[in-house]
This record gives C-alpha cells, sequence and structure tokens, in this order.
C-alpha cells in the first residue's frame, strides 16, 4: 500500500508541476508574460522546445518505471536533437552570463546520453538518477535564465 501512495503522489507532483509549466509555456506563446524581445523566431523556436520537453519527460519518467529502454531512448533522442539549439539560445534574463546557460545544457545533453546508456544496459536505477539529474539542470537553468 506504501508504494501505490508514493506512486501517487509522485504521480500528483510531476502532473501538478507539468501543468504549471505548459501554462506558463502558453502563457510566453500567447505574449502575457514576455516583452516585444521574445517574439523572434529563435524564441519561438526556444518555447516550443520547452513544450516538447514536458512531454518527453513525462514519457521518460514512465519508461523508466516499466524498464521500457526503447521508449526511454526514442523520446531522450527528440530531446538530444534539440541540445544545439539549446547551446545556442538566448537567455531571458543575465544576459551576461550565456557562457554559464551554455554549460548546463552540456551539462544536460550529457545526463540524458547518461540515461539512454544506462537504460539500454538494463541499468533502470542509475538510468533514473541520470534523468533526475537532468530534470534538475531544466530547473537549474529555469530559475537562473528565465523571467
Amino acid at each position: 500500500m506504501r508504494e501505490f501512495t508514493c506512486k501517487n503522489i509522485a504521480t500528483a507532483v510531476i502532473t501538478g508541476f507539468l501543468v504549471f509549466s505548459v501554462a506558463e509555456v502558453v502563457a510566453a506563446n500567447e505574449g502575457m508574460e514576455h516583452g516585444s524581445k521574445h517574439m523572434s523566431e529563435a524564441m519561438a523556436k526556444q518555447h516550443h522546445m520547452m513544450a516538447m520537453y514536458v512531454q518527453a519527460q513525462v514519457k521518460i519518467n514512465d519508461s523508466l518505471r516499466k524498464s521500457d529502454a526503447r521508449t526511454v531512448e526514442a523520446e531522450a533522442g527528440k530531446i538530444l536533437v534539440t541540445i544545439p539549439d539549446l547551446k545556442a539560445a538566448k537567455p531571458h534574463k543575465n544576459l551576461t552570463q550565456r557562457k554559464a546557460m551554455r554549460q548546463i545544457a552540456v551539462a544536460f545533453e550529457a545526463d540524458i546520453k547518461m540515461t539512454v546508456a544506462a537504460a539500454n544496459k538494463g541499468h533502470f536505477a542509475r538510468a533514473k538518477s541520470a534523468f533526475a539529474k537532468a530534470e534538475a539542470r531544466c530547473n537549474q537553468c529555469h530559475a537562473k535564465f528565465r523571467d
């Protein structure tokens, strides 16, 4: 019963986070939160990437719980193809610290690759740990570089 309760709590927390994140992305895309400087094509692409990350994150976490390496790899692949754009992205704030933002993106990429490698070897505990680090990097970057 305890495991069932922990899963429900974890699911509720993740769902709450995702709803909040998607609401922020929608607000940003509708121009409710950001100034005109964020209406560029590059910023629109970045906002689209973030929405995709949210969806991939849910699928990866679910696949890690199910020990489904194939889906982990497929969803991580969607993230990995966006990494060059993420490394080149401009922050919303702390504009002079772009190098720090790029370093977070590099570490994020390494964590995602480690997640896939561990899952493909059947080391799902290690994969979960690596993906938790990747998720923490998202939060770190958002705290430092988003409005």
